[in-house]
């Protein structure tokens, strides 16, 4: 709010008294002072021919008292010079009255307010209540701007006076739009009020996002509130819901034909998601973690996802399921490796791998072999450093992105990956390879990684020893997780890199 304040006084407003401004526009003229001095609403088209005039007599007589003053230097009375500040002051404040700024359309004012929303998925947007605050006509501009109402978030149980109402004028100002709603359980009894169930059901045909945080419940009931939105959910694009174990989830989404995402747990797969009926065939993205059986029911039901996210709460045996073909996946971030032998994804892309252990790294490879996909970009956290690492890299020459988080206190292991990755004459590990991200080890040799890293600065053209053409490196991240490296010992080699045109930063903190 102190900003908007700040913003206020730079926009043409001036929070001077009526009574400041020039007393030939206070006689001679029914202005309304208190709306001009006091907020940014312009004059009116008649007000504006008699506010210039007050300027350019002002100017003449500032013109006059400088005349005067000039001619009696060091006799001039005071009272000139006071006279001619009190001039100077009153031109200011009728100038900021014609600000541009006054007249600057609706829709300029409104996109500069919705620079403050949240642009990420993760952080909802909050209705920005204080922009109401700054002048009535922006209060107006503000009000009348359904984008800025468009997220509900639900206050928490024990509702608060004015909770309601609140919520009640937010839907009001939120037009006809598309609604994403928020609700987060805040203790373990929770349960949704009912006036506020009402307040949101009524608007359930508008929900296009619907957001449930009930991890900290302990109520099979928390969900109930639900029911009467079973066959409203038209607009529902986006589900998402932090589950846990207790809240029973009402079968109400079995209907959503708009439905296209689908999110059941938090991005580290921490959280078990819940027995929820959901129209798999038409979803194209899902994030997940439960018993591998009922997962790969999931898989099977939804060959149109593109993005997903699975996550395994057991083990599942390699005889226990046939393969499972996912035609239209292009990004795969999955938890147990072993389980990608029961998956085909003949156009993936990206891969993300969780624990990238060194039994696990052969059945990647096998599984890309085997659904013949060109992968472009690999993520390996907490990765091995072995030689099953530098086969499986070498069997990726499309990789253009490459992400490794290793987990080693070997030094000879991050040697060894280092020269197999060094490009030379007849090198053929990832070839394209256009960024790197590195996470070091515990005893991380620095000389041959950057030996490596300056082998991938120049491009090279196809030879008849390398008939494929050498992609040149153009972005580095080195990070360090663990300190395992100080940043001056680094520092040197880094500037001879980022001299040398390469876009590389070394982070010393957590991703």
């Amino acid at each position: 709010y102190s900003k908007m304040q700040q913003s206020e006084s730079n926009c043409g407003q001036d929070s001077t008294s009526p009574s400041s401004l020039s007393p030939q526009l206070i006689s001679g003229t029914a202005l309304d002072l208190t709306r001009l001095s006091e907020g940014n609403d312009p004059p009116l088209d008649a007000e504006t021919p008699l506010i210039r005039g007050v300027i350019s007599e002002e100017l003449a007589r500032v013109d006059a008292l400088d005349a005067q003053i000039n001619r009696d230097c060091e006799d001039a009375p005071p009272e000139l010079i006071g006279d001619q500040a009190e001039a100077a002051e009153r031109i200011r404040k009728h100038r900021s009255i014609l600000s541009p700024v006054r007249r600057m359309p609706p829709e300029l004012i409104c996109g500069i307010f919705a620079l403050l929303l949240e642009d990420d998925d993760e952080i909802l947007p909050t209705p920005l209540w204080h922009l109401g605050h700054i002048c009535h006509s922006w209060r107006l501009f503000v009000l009348g701007d359904t984008q800025f109402w468009r997220c509900i978030i639900i206050p928490t149980a024990p509702l608060r006076p004015g909770d309601c109402a609140m919520v009640e004028a937010q839907l009001f100002r939120s037009g006809n739009a598309p609604l994403t709603v928020y609700w987060v359980v805040g203790n373990t009894k929770e349960t949704m009020d009912p006036r506020m169930a009402d307040l949101l059901v009524a608007e359930s045909n508008r929900w296009v996002s619907l957001r449930l945080d009930v991890f900290r419940s302990h109520s099979v009931n928390a969900l109930e509130w639900l029911r009467p939105v079973h066959g409203h959910l038209a607009a529902l694009g986006k589900l998402e819901m932090d589950h846990g174990s207790h809240a029973r989830v009402p079968d109400v989404f079995g209907i959503a034909p708009s439905l296209r995402e689908v999110y059941l747990t938090d991005w580290a797969l921490g959280h078990a998601s819940p027995d929820i009926s959901i129209p798999w065939g038409q979803v194209v993205r899902y994030r997940g973690s439960c018993e591998a059986e009922f997962q790969f029911e999931i898989l099977q039901a939804a060959p149109n996802l593109q993005h997903c996210v699975v996550g395994f709460e057991d083990s599942l045996d390699r005889d226990e399921c046939a393969s499972v073909t996912l035609p239209q996946l292009r990004c795969l971030y999955i938890e147990n490796l072993g389980c990608l032998v029961h998956l085909s994804t003949p156009i993936l892309e990206d891969l993300f791998c969780l624990e990238a252990e060194t039994p696990s790294l052969p059945s990647v490879l096998a599984f890309v072999r085997s659904s013949s996909c060109a992968i472009t970009r690999l993520i390996l956290m907490e990765c091995a450093i072995c030689g099953e690492l530098i086969t499986l890299l070498r069997g990726l020459p499309a990789l253009t992105y490459l992400l490794v988080g290793a987990e080693t206190d070997e030094e000879e292991q991050e040697k060894a990956l280092f020269e197999a990755m060094t490009l030379s004459g007849t090198s053929d590990i990832c070839p394209r390879l256009a960024s790197l991200w590195y996470g070091v080890g515990e005893q991380f040799p620095q000389d041959p990684f950057f030996a490596m890293i300056h082998s991938r600065l120049m491009r090279r053209q196809p030879s008849a020893d390398q008939p494929q053409p050498h992609s040149c490196l153009t972005r580095l991240r080195i990070f360090d997780t663990d300190d395992n490296i100080e940043v001056a010992d680094i520092e040197a080699p880094i500037r001879v890199l980022h001299d040398e045109g390469l876009d590389v930063v070394f982070m010393d903190e957590h991703l």
